[in-house]
């Protein structure tokens, strides 16, 4: 499992690190999950882990899409 993470499509890969869906790579381009959005009546704000996402909000789930 290393270069894996539990949401992970693919393992990282190159420079930059390509993860799957819900992905970031750390350090080493190991896969880490990434941070929820956070939804309030403001809108949706997608944490560090959204990262290259042009468009980042919420899904029903308030998780970053």
């Amino acid at each position: 499992m290393s270069g894996r993470g539990p949401n992970c499509t693919e393992a990282c890969k190159g420079s930059p690190c390509q993860c799957g869906d819900k992905c970031e790579c750390g350090s080493g381009c190991d896969c880490k999950e990434c941070k929820v959005c956070k939804c309030s009546a403001e809108g949706c704000k997608c944490g560090a882990g959204c990262k290259g996402k042009e468009s980042c909000g919420c899904d029903s789930s308030c998780s970053c899409k």
